[in-house]
Protein backbone atom coordinates (compact mmCIF):
# COMPACT_ATOMS: atom_id res chain seq x y z
CA UNK A 1 0.00 0.00 0.00
CA UNK A 2 2.68 2.61 1.22
CA UNK A 3 4.83 1.56 -2.19
CA UNK A 4 1.64 2.03 -4.59
CA UNK A 5 1.07 5.48 -2.69
CA UNK A 6 4.71 6.47 -2.87
CA UNK A 7 4.78 5.95 -6.76
CA UNK A 8 1.19 7.95 -7.07
CA UNK A 9 3.01 10.82 -5.05
CA UNK A 10 6.04 10.42 -7.40
CA UNK A 11 4.52 10.71 -10.73
CA UNK A 12 2.59 13.35 -9.55
CA UNK A 13 5.47 15.07 -8.36
CA UNK A 14 6.91 14.26 -11.75
CA UNK A 15 3.61 15.88 -13.75
CA UNK A 16 3.87 18.99 -11.68
CA UNK A 17 7.60 19.95 -12.48
CA UNK A 18 7.17 19.11 -16.08
CA UNK A 19 4.60 21.11 -16.47
CA UNK A 20 5.71 23.97 -14.23
CA UNK A 21 8.82 23.43 -16.46
CA UNK A 22 6.77 23.73 -19.20
CA UNK A 23 4.85 27.05 -17.43
CA UNK A 24 8.29 28.47 -17.21
CA UNK A 25 9.47 27.81 -20.59
CA UNK A 26 6.24 29.43 -22.06
CA UNK A 27 6.65 32.36 -19.49
CA UNK A 28 10.29 33.05 -20.72
CA UNK A 29 9.14 32.29 -24.67
CA UNK A 30 6.42 35.02 -24.19
CA UNK A 31 7.81 37.98 -22.56
CA UNK A 32 11.47 37.35 -23.15
CA UNK A 33 12.43 35.01 -26.51
CA UNK A 34 9.45 36.60 -28.56
CA UNK A 35 9.98 40.06 -27.77
CA UNK A 36 13.77 39.60 -28.64
CA UNK A 37 13.14 37.80 -32.00
CA UNK A 38 10.70 40.17 -32.78
CA UNK A 39 12.70 43.23 -32.06
CA UNK A 40 15.84 41.41 -34.00
CA UNK A 41 13.05 40.87 -37.03
CA UNK A 42 11.82 44.77 -36.56
CA UNK A 43 15.63 46.03 -36.46
CA UNK A 44 16.64 43.74 -40.08
CA UNK A 45 13.35 45.12 -41.74
CA UNK A 46 14.64 49.10 -40.69
CA UNK A 47 18.10 48.07 -41.71
CA UNK A 48 17.12 46.95 -44.97
CA UNK A 49 14.51 49.74 -45.69
CA UNK A 50 17.64 52.17 -44.81
CA UNK A 51 19.31 50.43 -47.76
CA UNK A 52 17.04 50.47 -50.11
CA UNK A 53 16.57 53.77 -49.73
CA UNK A 54 19.90 55.16 -49.85
CA UNK A 55 20.10 53.36 -53.32
CA UNK A 56 17.30 54.89 -54.86
CA UNK A 57 18.78 58.10 -53.39
CA UNK A 58 21.92 56.97 -55.35
CA UNK A 59 20.15 55.34 -58.10
CA UNK A 60 18.71 58.88 -58.87
CA UNK A 61 22.18 60.68 -58.11
CA UNK A 62 23.59 60.18 -61.62
CA UNK A 63 20.58 61.30 -63.87
CA UNK A 64 20.14 64.22 -61.73
CA UNK A 65 24.04 65.40 -61.79
CA UNK A 66 23.88 65.07 -65.52
CA UNK A 67 20.88 67.42 -65.86
CA UNK A 68 22.44 70.07 -63.56
CA UNK A 69 25.56 69.77 -65.48
CA UNK A 70 23.43 70.70 -68.50
CA UNK A 71 21.79 73.42 -67.37
CA UNK A 72 25.29 74.63 -66.17
CA UNK A 73 26.51 74.26 -69.46
CA UNK A 74 23.54 75.89 -71.25
CA UNK A 75 24.07 79.08 -68.92
CA UNK A 76 27.34 79.15 -69.69
CA UNK A 77 27.00 80.12 -73.61
CA UNK A 78 26.20 82.65 -75.01
CA UNK A 79 23.76 83.22 -77.75
CA UNK A 80 21.67 80.90 -79.77
CA UNK A 81 23.65 77.51 -80.23
CA UNK A 82 22.97 73.87 -80.91
CA UNK A 83 22.76 71.74 -78.15
CA UNK A 84 21.75 68.36 -79.90
CA UNK A 85 24.95 66.74 -79.92
CA UNK A 86 25.67 67.07 -76.21
CA UNK A 87 22.17 66.22 -75.16
CA UNK A 88 22.59 62.73 -77.10
CA UNK A 89 26.28 62.48 -75.17
CA UNK A 90 24.85 63.23 -71.72
CA UNK A 91 22.41 60.95 -72.33
CA UNK A 92 24.18 58.10 -73.16
CA UNK A 93 26.30 58.68 -70.29
CA UNK A 94 23.29 57.53 -67.48
CA UNK A 95 20.93 54.05 -68.06
CA UNK A 96 18.05 55.44 -66.29
CA UNK A 97 17.56 59.12 -68.21
CA UNK A 98 15.33 59.03 -70.95
CA UNK A 99 14.73 61.91 -72.07
CA UNK A 100 15.97 65.39 -72.16
CA UNK A 101 13.91 67.99 -72.88
CA UNK A 102 15.14 71.66 -73.03
CA UNK A 103 11.78 73.82 -72.42
CA UNK A 104 11.60 77.65 -72.81
CA UNK A 105 10.06 80.12 -70.24
CA UNK A 106 6.62 79.57 -71.84
CA UNK A 107 6.65 76.10 -71.22
CA UNK A 108 7.11 74.53 -74.88
CA UNK A 109 9.54 72.31 -75.75
CA UNK A 110 12.88 73.69 -77.52
CA UNK A 111 14.85 70.68 -77.99
CA UNK A 112 15.14 67.25 -76.98
CA UNK A 113 16.87 63.63 -77.00
CA UNK A 114 15.50 60.55 -76.56
CA UNK A 115 18.01 57.39 -75.47
CA UNK A 116 16.65 55.42 -78.11
CA UNK A 117 16.02 57.38 -80.93
CA UNK A 118 12.46 57.27 -82.71
CA UNK A 119 11.40 59.69 -85.19
CA UNK A 120 7.85 59.51 -84.53
CA UNK A 121 7.95 59.96 -81.04
CA UNK A 122 10.36 62.78 -81.06
CA UNK A 123 8.12 64.59 -83.31
CA UNK A 124 5.41 64.36 -81.36
CA UNK A 125 6.96 65.00 -78.09
CA UNK A 126 8.57 68.82 -79.91
CA UNK A 127 5.24 70.02 -79.87
CA UNK A 128 3.89 69.35 -76.53
CA UNK A 129 3.28 72.37 -74.53
CA UNK A 130 4.57 71.79 -70.84
CA UNK A 131 3.18 75.34 -69.19
CA UNK A 132 0.64 72.84 -66.98
CA UNK A 133 3.07 70.35 -65.87
CA UNK A 134 3.76 70.65 -62.20
CA UNK A 135 7.30 69.96 -62.23
CA UNK A 136 8.39 72.66 -65.11
CA UNK A 137 5.99 75.27 -63.66
CA UNK A 138 7.37 75.50 -60.66
CA UNK A 139 10.56 75.49 -62.10
CA UNK A 140 9.88 78.14 -63.55
CA UNK A 141 8.31 80.12 -61.06
CA UNK A 142 10.44 79.89 -58.61
CA UNK A 143 13.93 79.46 -60.58
CA UNK A 144 14.82 76.31 -59.20
CA UNK A 145 15.09 72.71 -59.34
CA UNK A 146 12.32 70.33 -59.14
CA UNK A 147 11.18 66.69 -58.87
CA UNK A 148 8.03 65.32 -60.75
CA UNK A 149 5.85 62.80 -59.09
CA UNK A 150 5.73 59.96 -60.74
CA UNK A 151 4.23 58.80 -63.80
CA UNK A 152 3.48 56.70 -66.82
CA UNK A 153 6.18 57.51 -69.36
CA UNK A 154 5.44 57.86 -72.82
CA UNK A 155 9.11 57.24 -74.06
CA UNK A 156 9.49 53.92 -72.26
CA UNK A 157 6.36 52.85 -71.23
CA UNK A 158 7.02 52.14 -67.37
CA UNK A 159 6.84 54.48 -64.52
CA UNK A 160 9.10 57.43 -64.17
CA UNK A 161 9.96 60.16 -62.59
CA UNK A 162 11.13 63.93 -64.19
CA UNK A 163 13.56 66.05 -62.48
CA UNK A 164 14.13 69.86 -63.86
CA UNK A 165 16.80 72.57 -63.63
CA UNK A 166 16.50 76.17 -64.96
CA UNK A 167 19.42 77.45 -66.40
CA UNK A 168 19.69 81.29 -67.78
CA UNK A 169 17.47 80.86 -71.13
CA UNK A 170 15.61 77.40 -70.76
CA UNK A 171 14.44 74.26 -68.18
CA UNK A 172 16.48 71.43 -68.69
CA UNK A 173 14.30 68.72 -67.68
CA UNK A 174 14.86 64.60 -68.01
CA UNK A 175 12.88 61.33 -67.51
CA UNK A 176 14.61 58.64 -65.79
CA UNK A 177 13.04 54.96 -66.02
CA UNK A 178 12.27 53.39 -62.49
CA UNK A 179 12.43 50.06 -64.16
CA UNK A 180 15.77 49.55 -62.25
CA UNK A 181 14.06 49.06 -58.90
CA UNK A 182 12.08 46.30 -59.50
CA UNK A 183 15.42 44.04 -60.72
CA UNK A 184 17.18 45.51 -58.11
CA UNK A 185 14.73 44.21 -55.27
CA UNK A 186 14.76 40.88 -56.90
CA UNK A 187 18.27 40.49 -56.18
CA UNK A 188 18.51 41.48 -52.49
CA UNK A 189 16.90 38.53 -51.44
CA UNK A 190 15.92 34.75 -52.22
CA UNK A 191 12.93 34.51 -49.95
CA UNK A 192 9.73 34.46 -52.67
CA UNK A 193 7.71 35.28 -49.95
CA UNK A 194 8.91 38.64 -48.56
CA UNK A 195 7.15 41.50 -50.17
CA UNK A 196 9.29 44.56 -50.44
CA UNK A 197 7.89 47.68 -51.75
CA UNK A 198 9.56 51.05 -52.81
CA UNK A 199 6.41 53.72 -52.52
CA UNK A 200 6.29 57.33 -53.76
CA UNK A 201 5.16 60.10 -51.12
CA UNK A 202 1.51 59.57 -52.30
CA UNK A 203 1.48 56.24 -51.51
CA UNK A 204 1.82 54.86 -54.86
CA UNK A 205 3.64 51.56 -55.20
CA UNK A 206 7.05 52.72 -58.06
CA UNK A 207 8.99 49.18 -57.54
CA UNK A 208 8.31 46.04 -55.78
CA UNK A 209 9.63 42.24 -56.26
CA UNK A 210 7.33 40.61 -58.77
CA UNK A 211 5.70 43.77 -60.64
CA UNK A 212 1.93 42.73 -59.31
CA UNK A 213 2.10 45.65 -57.47
CA UNK A 214 4.00 48.54 -59.40
CA UNK A 215 1.97 51.74 -60.44
CA UNK A 216 -0.77 50.98 -58.01
CA UNK A 217 -2.05 52.93 -55.12
CA UNK A 218 -2.09 51.75 -51.16
CA UNK A 219 -3.94 53.54 -49.12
Amino acid sequence: MQKKYLKQTLFSQFIFMALLSFFLTALISVFWVFPRVFKMKENEQIELSKNIALKVENYLEKPEAILRSVSNFISSREGAADYSEMLKLQISASESLQAIYMVGFDGRVVELVLKYPNPGLEKDLASLDLSENPMVKEAIKYRKPAWSNTFLSLVEGGLAVGFAVPSKEYIVAGEIDLGYLSDYLRQITDDRDQMILILDKRGQVIADRSGHFTAQQLN
